[in-house]
């Protein structure tokens, strides 16, 4: 496929896309990162700083090939400052992904043509937190290039919930149950979904007070207390609402909710993006709880056959979940000085992991700790992102 590309920067560029861009994305998207809202929601919070959305189309329909949202950044690396462009991170969930209807690599030369002629100068595109399964993977000019650091967890639930409880282990299951006993003890357990735009507001306002209404609140950490990021949040809330996708949950003890979650669906998928509980019944798993509850009623009314933690958090590990690898690789500019500063790149961080490794022993350092030996920059840190507090 022939392609035509162009170059939309900033707020505005953004609003000039992005009606297209989720049109696209509602057709073709397979990820909660794939939609415009998520980028959006960023941009309205931190403004332009050197943001880009790059067009891809098709020369002879004018449709939408793709859309690569991009950052010119400085990486502060091997004792230097590099001006680079990378793929634009606005999110503290460990993963990054480009909607695209056809594999990159045979654009690339266009995209690094049209970048160079477009944006100040860079060395080199760095594409990070990228999946393994995803599309932003197919700019790498081989699979060798992917460097992957860390995973980003799921619970797959395609052969039912009876299949589902089988393989999370006697323990578990058995934790579980009596926990569950003991809470109903106090009164009658019940699952709320809330998927409709029109509910979906009050909703929100009750997970706001449950997350507020426990350590996360006393801390200053619960999205009550941080105004800016509950204002990133009511961004994602109204436009992935508005698209049938946003997804607010409630476990209720009688009328009073003891544990919620912030998630948005899409294809097959739940993802996770929040998780609140009531601190006073972290005894009892509240969480463990809604999730399990959540299966269940996943497999009876819905579509979705996969729960994403997204992030590769520890804490998600006693369910037995599956892993997607999460990596990150380089690409060059259109100047031919950047190959050589991708190949000092390169061998830079292969002498940096090599001296990690050496420096720890084999039984004391997992291999996803390599994460260390990455540049560590503001934003797009290769390193999985904290755990969703909650007891799960």
């Amino acid at each position: 496929m022939t392609v035509v590309l162009r170059l939309y920067s900033g707020r505005s560029g953004f609003a000039s896309l992005g009606a297209e861009w989720e049109a696209m994305a509602c057709r073709h998207g397979t990820h909660f990162l794939h939609f415009p809202a998520w980028y959006g929601a960023e941009l309205a919070r931190s403004g332009e700083q050197g943001v880009h959305f790059l067009a891809l189309r098709d020369s002879s329909s004018s449709e939408l090939v793709a859309v690569l949202p991009l950052q010119r950044y400085f990486l502060q690396a091997l004792g230097l400052k590099w001006p680079i462009v990378q793929l634009y991170y606005p999110n503290e969930m460990g993963v990054n992904e480009v909607l695209t209807r056809e594999p990159l690599r045979l654009h690339m030369p266009a995209v690094r043509q049209l970048l160079s002629r477009e944006v100040p100068f860079f060395w080199l595109m760095r594409w990070q937190c990228v999946l393994e399964n995803g599309w932003a993977v197919t700019a790498a000019p081989a699979s060798s290039a992917v460097r992957y650091l860390h995973g980003s967890k799921y619970l797959a639930f395609a052969q039912g919930y009876e299949r589902f409880l089988e393989g999370l282990g006697a323990k578990l299951r058995s934790d579980l149950r009596k926990k569950r006993r003991r809470l109903e003890q106090m009164g009658q357990l019940h699952l709320a979904v809330h998927a409709r735009a029109a509910e979906l507001p009050r909703a929100f306002e009750q997970f706001l007070a449950l997350e507020d209404s426990g350590w996360k609140g006393k801390r200053g950490t619960s999205l009550r207390r941080q105004p800016d990021r509950e204002r990133y949040y009511r961004y994602l809330l109204e436009h992935y609402g508005r698209l049938g996708l946003c997804r607010i949950n409630v476990l209720l003890l009688g009328e009073t909710p003891i544990a919620g979650l912030f998630g948005i669906e899409v294809g097959d998928s739940l993802h996770l993006l929040k998780i609140g509980f009531a601190e006073e019944l972290a005894p009892h798993s509240p969480g463990g709880i809604l999730l399990l509850e959540m299966v269940q009623h996943l497999c009876r009314h819905s579509r979705v056959r996969i729960i994403s933690f997204v992030t590769g958090a520890r804490w998600c590990d006693r369910w037995r979940p599956s892993v997607t690898r999460v990596g990150v690789f380089y690409t060059g500019g259109a100047a031919y000085l950047s190959e050589i500063a991708l190949g000092v790149m390169g061998r830079g961080l292969r002498w940096r992991d090599r001296r990690v490794a050496c420096g720890a022993s084999e039984a004391a350092r997992p291999a996803t700790l390599m994460a260390s030996s990455l540049p560590r920059v503001a934003q797009g840190q290769e390193t999985a992102s904290e755990a969703p507090e909650g007891e799960v």
